[in-house]
């Protein structure tokens, strides 16, 4: 519960003021009004709350949502009221933040709120194609069907997803551990064998010359090499912040060699399925494409939507912009035009979808192929270069006595 501050005039025109707890300020303003009071003011009081601050930052996994969309549609089917359903899945939820809001909604739905009203109170959980999904399942009176297909589509994106980051997280975590071995050469084991060398006073040859002028250098400008990468992490931050950077990186998201051909398989795939299930849960083409146009990662990808989406408004058919535009695979406008033609727009679709997840997962087996010889062999010459160096003075200090 919240609670609100207010200042109202009561019956006889004197000033009141005094605290509430409520809900939201609409139940707020709904129980001052039984009480025949006329609000002057009325705004929720700011306390400070670290449990709250830190849920802020706290992720709601995408498990959860698939869950709460699912069991609402079974339960709706059942004949339970709203109320009733989210106190059970609130029960079953093992996620915090996820039962905070459930529990609000509940507030929210016995205080006269509809579930779409509810949700978007929690936009932090709940994205815009979610809450329009609901919307247009309490207006068709098929909200059970929409939860259904919005859960199958959730849970297919996740699993895409999964797919997508499983096959990195190898050569990630190669990288990962390479990089702090590295540090752990330079920063212990080379300055002792520096310091042998040293009082033994052996000529060292080149390589060995190398790794320790970079061993001394790093551990004389530890402080500026921290500093310089954190600058510049920063100075990629600001600039893709900008309008020109935002460009920029977007452009190179989708021209990069392999990396920019994948990136355009999970962007189209995503675009094809979450347009594929606004189409079909009834909502209108134009609202399909601004919903559809919020959840693309790529900017360029955001502005070509756009542009097709004010084509369609002055009556062109979706597939025309979409072929005008270079951007879109010609696959994908020729499908459309199909599902134009048919009347299946949104079948087609969702087999486009299915053709451009495959591709993608294809296109991620074969980068993680393609990069672990790659990884082995920059290991092997890293290893190669670190045993000569260290090896070669030891050799020929053995071999002069």
């Amino acid at each position: 519960m919240k609670k609100f501050e207010y200042t109202a005039l009561d019956e006889n025109g004197k000033i009141k003021s005094g605290q509430i707890e409520s809900a939201d300020d609409i139940q707020a303003a709904n129980i001052l009004r039984e009480r025949d009071l006329i609000i002057t003011s009325l705004r929720e009081k700011e306390e400070l709350n670290l449990s709250q601050y830190f849920s802020r930052f706290q992720k709601v996994p995408e498990t959860e949502r698939v869950m709460f969309a699912r069991q609402m549609a079974t339960m709706i089917i059942a004949g339970l009221p709203l109320s009733k359903a989210l106190a059970v899945i609130m029960e079953q939820s093992q996620n915090k933040k996820m039962k905070q809001a459930i529990t609000m909604m509940i507030q929210d739905i016995d205080g006269g709120l509809s579930l779409s009203q509810s949700l978007e109170k929690h936009r932090d959980i709940f994205s815009n194609i979610f809450i329009s999904l609901i919307k247009a399942g309490e207006a068709s009176g098929n909200i059970d069907k929409i939860l259904l297909r919005l859960a199958d589509t959730l849970e297919n994106q996740h699993k895409f997803k999964s797919q997508v980051k499983g096959a990195m997280i190898y050569p990630v975590i190669v990288l990962i551990f390479m990089v702090i071995v590295m540090g752990i050469m330079f920063v212990f084991v080379i300055p002792k064998l520096t310091a042998m060398f040293t009082d033994m006073g052996a000529d060292l040859p080149l390589p060995t010359k190398i790794l320790i002028a970079v061993s001394t250098w790093s551990q004389n400008n530890f402080l500026l090499v921290i500093l310089g990468i954190a600058g510049f992490a920063f100075a990629i931050n600001s600039i893709g912040k900008t309008p020109k950077g935002q460009y920029f990186f977007a452009d190179r998201a989708l021209g990069l060699p392999i990396f920019g051909k994948l990136n355009r398989q999970i962007e189209f795939a995503n675009l094809a399925r979450t347009l594929s299930l606004l189409i079909n849960s009834g909502l209108p083409i134009l609202t399909s494409l601004e919903i559809s146009r919020e959840t693309c990662d790529n900017l360029r990808v955001k502005e070509g939507i756009a542009k097709a989406a004010k084509a369609v408004e002055k009556g062109s058919p979706l597939s025309e912009p979409l072929k005008a535009n270079s951007l879109f695979p010609v696959m994908l406008s020729q499908m459309v035009a199909i599902g134009e033609e048919t009347g299946k727009i949104d079948e087609v679709l969702e087999k486009v979808s299915s053709f451009f997840e495959s591709e993608a997962s294809e296109s991620t087996k074969n980068l993680s192929t393609a990069i672990e010889p790659l990884i082995m062999v920059v290991l092997g010459i890293g290893v190669a270069f670190l045993i000569i160096s260290i090896i070669l003075p030891i050799y020929k200090l053995t071999t002069s006595f």
